[in-house]
């Protein structure tokens, strides 16, 4: 009777990291990079709008070490090349097509192609950074299947690459003094990158500083998928906020719903600066 005893306790204490296991969900993974199409959502740090009447700058990766997709306008193809985080894209042929009012998106998608070196992916984000360090256009996972304008590609699918082991790294703390901020040249004036990457609790925390030259606004008005925050620290700024308009000064502080369609502009005779901060969780819709 003990000998029987003791053999059920056994059982049942080797059987209950496999139950507990069982129980827990697997978290979730971030898209593989080959067969996915990679929806441009920020570019050159300006936002790109999502609109039903515009084809959206997209990648696809897929077997062969090839890519395809669209620059908004043009349906484009390249050879690519990975090692390790590091990226390079082979010449970049497109289409013909005439697009009236693309041609600015489509220049600049094109050229982040060809400066990119470094990839990232991490939350269902994949990014390419300059030579500098900076970031020049970032994706999002679409939905479908092959990138916007573009057949779906022949073949077999590819097995997944797997990113690096660092791209996943949650961010640690860290102090960022304004000096050592590096100003990158945009359209609408400059940006400083401060934080982008995920933490501890969240997919996405992501911090950013635009100064937008006199006249200049942040792009076409755009509806955000996630909450924002943003905190003017020079200048005068006007604020389209779903269809209503204000102007603000040094010290305001902005809080945009997800959902909002939001626009800002520089309405001061001065260099306009502010904070831009937003973060993704899994609530945050993809699209």
């Amino acid at each position: 009777m003990r000998l029987s005893g003791l053999v059920v306790a056994v059982v049942l204490a080797c059987s209950a990291p496999a139950i507990a296991s069982a129980q827990t969900p697997p978290a979730p993974a971030s898209p593989p990079l080959l067969e996915t199409t990679w929806v441009t959502i920020e570019l050159g740090g300006v936002p790109v709008p999502l609109t039903p009447a515009e084809r959206q700058p997209s990648l696809q990766f897929v077997a062969g070490g090839r890519v395809i997709g669209s620059d908004g306008c043009n349906r484009v193809r390249a050879t690519y090349k990975l090692a390790g985080s590091r990226i390079t894209f082979g010449p970049i042929a497109a289409t013909r097509m005439a697009c009236s009012g693309s041609e600015s998106v489509a220049g600049r998608f094109t050229a982040a192609l060809k400066s990119a070196v470094r990839w990232r992916l991490a939350a269902g984000r994949l990014q390419f950074y300059g030579a500098d360090d900076t970031l020049l256009v970032a994706f999002e996972a679409g939905r479908g299947g092959a990138t916007a304008g573009e057949e779906p590609p022949p073949g077999p699918a590819a097995a997944p690459t797997t990113p690096p082991a660092s791209a996943g790294a949650p961010l640690v703390s860290r102090v960022f003094d304004w000096a050592s901020l590096q100003a990158v040249p945009i359209p609408s004036g400059e940006r400083r990158q401060v934080l982008d990457g995920p933490t501890a609790t969240v997919d996405l925390l992501h911090v950013h500083v635009t100064t937008l030259a006199v006249g200049k606004a942040s792009g076409e008005a755009v509806r955000h998928l996630q909450e924002e925050v943003l905190i003017v620290k020079d200048g005068d700024v006007e604020v389209s906020l779903d269809g209503t308009t204000q102007k603000v000064g040094p010290g305001s502080i902005l809080f945009f719903a997800a959902g909002a369609v939001t626009r800002l502009r520089n309405a001061g005779t001065t260099p306009a600066t502010y904070y831009v901060v937003y973060f993704k969780t899994p609530k945050t819709p993809k699209a």
